[in-house]
């Protein structure tokens, strides 16, 4: 048991007992990895919010399947408009609007996928396993990324 100075807060004596933990500092590849995270989930782009999405729409009584499901993401800059097909794996067909040249990225979990915009705007994702997913795009009207949405 130790005996605390009666002179610091209760604040100030946790502090204190949470000081005495840090010892040592993490293994180098430990802060490595933390730093990674981090760098990797910050935000550096301008979001695009997602503004509509068919997953809570209401079914009709008596229907079995719901079909592809559709998500809005939209700012003043970009729209980007997506297609889930759900099979064995996951997926996505889109569109960004208004249609540029560029790239698209989907993160999912560990993974990510690139593909290029078309003429026309569309991009397309297969095999995604279901889980948390965010579009990153590098287009003519700057570079984005969508809010984190799970499938």
């Amino acid at each position: 048991m130790t005996t605390e100075d009666p002179t610091l807060s209760s604040d100030e004596s946790f502090l204190e007992s949470f000081r005495a933990l840090l010892v040592e500092p993490p293994p180098e590849a430990v802060a490595a990895a933390a730093v990674g995270v981090i760098e990797r989930h910050a935000v550096r782009r301008p979001a695009i919010p997602a503004v509509y999405d068919s997953v809570f729409e209401g079914v009709p009584i008596g229907v079995r399947g719901t079909g592809p499901r559709l998500i809005t993401f939209e700012s003043d800059d970009v729209t980007v408009e997506i297609e889930v097909i759900s099979e064995r794996f996951m997926q996505i067909v889109g569109q960004v609007a208004p249609v540029a040249p560029g790239s698209v990225e989907v993160s999912a979990g560990a993974s990510a996928h690139s593909d290029t915009v078309d003429d026309l705007g569309r991009f397309q994702f297969g095999d995604l396993a279901s889980g948390p997913f965010r579009l990153t795009l590098q287009i003519e009207a700057g570079d984005f990324e969508t809010d984190w949405i799970t499938l």
